[in-house]
Order: C-alpha cells, then structure tokens, then sequence
C-alpha cells in the first residue's frame, strides 16, 4: 500500500524535526512547505503537544517531550499523523539537569530504564483515540508515521519494533535500541533469549557474548524494522559509539551522509575501547537504574556520590553569615560523599588500567602526540591522588568541624587545578570532537543532502544561491522575506497602534490633567472668597478674624516647548514607521528584480508579496 504522504522529502521532515525544539505551529509548517515546494499547504493541521497532557496522564518528569501533527483532508483522503519523539537536549528550559542525557546513558546504554519509551506510548495512544473518535465518521484510515532525531529515534525505534504499527518510521542521526533496552521493554523478546541463551535474570543479558546477542536480536526483529528508514551523518559521534560499543543493535534501512569532509570520525579509536571495560560501565551503572526511574537525576547523583543537588544549590545562594547554620546538612553530606568514594576510586582505577590503550589508540589516530599523552596520564593520576587524598583527610577527621572547610576548599582547588591541566593537551581531541558533535545537527545533515543543489540552511532559514553570469553569486535567505513580509507589516501595525495609545496617554496625562488642576484651584480660590471665615492663616491670633478675602490669581498656560517636545517625538516615530514600510517594500522589489531572469524562482517569490499588492 502506496501513501501520498504530506511530508514527503528529507528536507521537508528534518526542518519540521528541527522545529519540534522550537514550538512547532501549523503555521510553521505551512511556511516551511511553501519553501520546499513553492506550493500551498491547504490542508487542515492540528498539533498535540505532550506538556500540554503531563498533568492528566503523569508523564515527562525524565525528559520525555513529544508531538503529534495530525493532517486531515476529506477531499484527498488525507488522514495522516506525525508522531514525533523530541531528541536530547543538554538541559531543560528551567533546569539545568540533563535528563535526556542521563536516559541516554541509563535507557538506552544500560537498558535499566524505559520511561521514555513508556511516556511516549502513553501520550501516543491517548492522542490517537482522540483522533479516531473525531475523524471516524468520515471513513478514512488513519495512517501512522513516526519521526526522532537523536534520542527521539531510539524512543520512535523502539514503538515500532514491539509494536509494529507505523507505516513508516523516519529517523535522523538516531540513537539505535540496544538489546539491554529491549530486554526492559519487549517481555516476548526476552522469553525468545531465555530460550536461546538459557539465562533466567534479565541482568544475566550483560554477561552475554555481545555479537551473538546482537546477531539474535536484528534477525528477531528484522521484519518490524523494514519500515524503519534511516538517515546518518558518517561523522556523528553518537553513531561512530554505536558502531563500537557492546549491545547496540543497526536495523532498517541507512542511508549516510557525509558532513565533514576529510573526517571520518571517531569508530576507528573507540572500536580499541576494552570490552571487559565497557562491561564494567554497564554493570556499575545498571545499579543506579532503579534509583533514576524512581528519583531521576538527583537520585542517582545521591546514590553514587552521596550528594543531594538540591541542598548543594541553596547552600550556593546562601548568604555566608547563614552557612554555619547548616552545619549538619553539610556534615551529612560530606559524610555520605566520604561512604562512596572507595566506589568511585575504584570506578576510576579501572579507567586507568585501560588508559594506556586508550592514550595509544588517540595517538596513533593523530589526535594526540607523545608529550600530551604523557601529561594525560600523569594529570589522571593526580586527579586520583587527590581524590585519595580527600578520603584519607575525611577517615582522620570523622568528627567533622566547619574550620574542616579551609582544608576541603584547598583540596577542591588543587582538583580543579589538574583538571583544567588536561584541557592543553585534550584540545586537539575536543576539536574534533566537536566536529562529530557538529554533525549530530538536523541542519548540518540537511546541508549535506543539498550540497549540489543551489539550496543551504544557516540557522534555519533556506537560502537560495541566484547565480548570474561572470558575476558574483547572490544568496538570498527565502526564510527570512517570509516572515517580513507575514511578519513585518504587522509589527508595523501594532507600532501605529502603540503610537495612537501614547497620544492618548500623553493628552490625559499632560494636557487634560493641567486643565483640570487648573478647574480645582479655581474653585478653591472662587469658595475661599466666599467662605474667608473658613480661611486658616497661622499668624492670625485666635480672636482675630477674617471676613474677607481677595486673591489674584496668574496662572500661565503650558509653555510652548512643552508642545514641542512631545509633537517631535511623534512626528518621528510617525517618520520611522513610514520609512520602516517603505524599506519592506523596496526590499520586496530588489528580490523580484533579482528573479526577472529565473521564471521559477521569480514565481515562487511573487506568491510570497501576493497579499501586500
């Protein structure tokens, strides 16, 4: 079954995705498909936004954000969702914590957690139900596509292989499943490997050859996964991991691109990585899942370091003279902090046992030389050292004293000071890093796509090259005429408008208020005349009276330049609204000169001016 879908190109999804981050609108997307197409999205759009349910279905407190874009036509016979999985984000809107992030690590890499997943299906199947009631009595099937990018298409991944309902999955520089993921997820899959493998505990799964497990779960799920379509920059650091860690499973079909050439990122270094060592990470961190699914981020941060962020955040506002009195919550903390540094210590000596690969892998990659290599390894072992250090100063000091701070302050500086020490030589590796970082982008993707086409997107906005015989090229930012021309008349309205409401404020104000201050003290000097018993004057003795009272009264009008001033004022900004349109025009007719010679630029630029002519 062949569907005409709305969102039919790369182009025209990536940007949408990229839009998920941004407060997506019909409208948006109705401008955003003109641009592709130079054609009229004239259809009926509604967007379900997953913040707008959290309360009714308890859902997103680890990171979990999503839409749905249902399109409707009774015409066409269009009844088409977009359910999309929103992907990582460093930190949220309000809080710094990496929630995303951590699922990468704890759902998708150790598999301990699937709220993610679970929050998706949830909102997903609430907001499809709502759907069907409303759109049943037209006889349309409803047809479901899944969109991610990043964590968004491990969450899409997921959904279609248990479920297998979406007539296409499309997933940008995704984060695949792992198999410790679905072993959480999927009850039927983990009955087939207890059959295969003989295992009784889903936490056995990590003792696991991980090329057999791997081999088992693609074939497994191989049919759910034909209608997975990929698209993946060579060079994204989130996929090179993936083709070299333990549990990541590659299913669907791929299509790459390459966004930095001369680069071929990181797999040939992280493919050296230990396994024994990658085994280590999952199983120490698999301890922690539990705490994440119940407490997220700062339970686990309290679990393995002892620490509870958010005392750690209001002792940072505190006033000093105040900090004294919490000495207990900061002896409690440090005393907690001091119980699971042996964990950490030993978390960090098996890193250092592999180390020497690890350095030798980088060097030989050409992203270190021997001299950095060498300070690397000594700074590692400071940091150690210091860390030792700081344990050993707490078993000694167990009855903790506030001048006990001094000394931990001074062991926090000589920490960050050999920190900071390995930024030198880790910047060569940290460019390219950020490079493979680079390429995780929807729109470093999408330009890859286009780079034979006379298309680019900087920071969202289209641009089309208008090349012109033996002269220089001219770029024209499409996205941007858009939105002046939908945009820009109307911030001139509300600016007149604006202007109207100031002349009022300034006539009651000033003007009206003169008049009637002047009406007032009028009257109260026409009543005293009339009443001068009623006249109080401090010298006048108490059998002293006064029966009669005359004032003569000057009072001068406002002056001149007072008018002035304000006419000035309105007359410019009457002057800088005028000007304002009249460059909006004129930049509406440098554009369609510019297309005279393209017939099919230059139509598709006039169906942006049609309302303003």
């Amino acid at each position: 079954m062949n569907i005409n879908e709305v969102l039919f190109s790369e182009e025209l999804r990536a940007r949408i995705l990229s839009l998920e981050y941004k407060n997506l609108t019909a409208e948006k997307i109705r401008q955003i498909y003109f641009e592709e197409t130079g054609k009229e999205l004239d259809i009926n759009i509604k967007i379900y936004r997953s913040k707008d349910y959290e309360q009714v279905l308890n859902i997103g407190k680890y990171g979990f954000d999503g839409t749905i874009i249902h399109f409707f036509d009774e015409t066409t016979k269009t009844n088409q969702v977009y359910s999309i999985a929103r992907g990582s984000e460093m930190s949220e809107e309000i809080d710094w914590r990496p929630q995303d992030w951590l699922y990468n690590i704890m759902g998708i890499f150790v598999g301990g957690s699937k709220v993610q997943y679970a929050d998706a299906e949830i909102f997903e199947n609430y907001i499809l139900k709502m759907i069907r009631k409303e759109t049943v009595q037209f006889g349309i099937n409803l047809t479901k596509i899944g969109m991610g990018h990043s964590l968004g298409g491990n969450t899409k991944q997921i959904q279609q292989l248990k479920n297998n309902d979406c007539y296409k999955v499309y997933v940008y520089n995704d984060a695949p499943p792992t198999v410790y993921q679905l072993v959480k997820i999927d009850p039927e899959f983990f009955l087939k490997l207890q059959t295969k493998f003989g295992i009784v505990d889903p936490n056995e799964v990590y003792y696991l050859n991980p090329n057999e497990l791997k081999e088992f779960a693609e074939e497994y799920y191989k049919d759910a996964a034909k209608n997975i379509y990929h698209v993946t920059a060579e060079e994204d650091f989130l996929y090179n991991v993936t083709l070299s860690v333990r549990g990541f499973i590659h299913v669907g079909e791929y299509k790459f691109v390459n966004t930095v050439p001369g680069f071929g990122g990181f797999y040939s270094v992280l493919k050296n990585i230990p396994d024994e060592l990658v085994q280590e990470i999952q199983v120490f961190l698999a301890e922690f899942a539990p705490i994440y699914n119940k407490h997220g981020f700062d339970g686990v941060v309290k679990e393995m370091l002892g620490i509870d962020l958010k005392f750690v955040e209001e002792l940072m506002e505190e006033e000093i003279f105040k900090i004294p009195l919490r000495y207990p919550e900061i002896e409690d903390n440090l005393s907690r902090l001091y119980q699971k540094l042996p964990e950490l210590l030993k978390f960090m000596s098996h890193i250092r046992e592999n180390l020497d690969i690890i350095l030798a892998t980088l060097e030989h990659a050409g992203y270190i030389d021997a001299m950095q290599k060498k300070i690397i390894k000594e700074e590692f072992n400071n940091l150690i050292l210091e860390i030792e250090d700081f344990s050993s100063f707490m078993e000694k000091h167990k009855d903790f004293d506030l001048i006990h701070l001094i000394s931990i302050l001074s062991r926090y500086k000589r920490v960050k000071k050999h920190w900071e020490k390995l930024e030198e030589p880790l910047s060569g590796l940290l460019e390219k890093i950020n490079l493979s970082v680079d390429s995780h982008g929807l729109y470093t993707m999408i330009n890859a796509l286009n780079f034979r086409t006379p298309k680019e997107y900087i920071g969202g906005d289209l641009f089309w090259t208008h090349q012109v015989a033996g002269e220089q090229p001219i770029k024209l930012n499409i996205s941007a005429s858009y939105r002046i021309y939908n945009e820009g008349m109307a911030v001139f309205d509300s600016l007149e408008e604006n202007l109207k409401k100031l002349r009022v404020e300034y006539e009651e104000a000033y003007l009206h208020d003169f008049e009637n201050r002047k009406a007032t003290l009028l009257k109260t000097i026409e009543f005293f005349e009339a009443n001068p018993l009623r006249l109080s004057i401090p010298f006048i003795q108490d059998r002293e009276y006064v029966f009669r009272v005359d004032i003569s009264e000057q009072i001068m009008p406002l002056p001149e330049y007072f008018h002035s001033i304000f006419d000035e004022m309105f007359f410019y900004y009457e002057y800088e609204i005028s000007k304002g349109r009249e460059k909006i025009l004129q930049i509406k007719n440098a554009i369609e000169k510019m297309f005279e010679m393209d017939r099919e630029n230059a139509q598709k630029i006039q169906n942006y001016f049609a309302p303003y002519k």
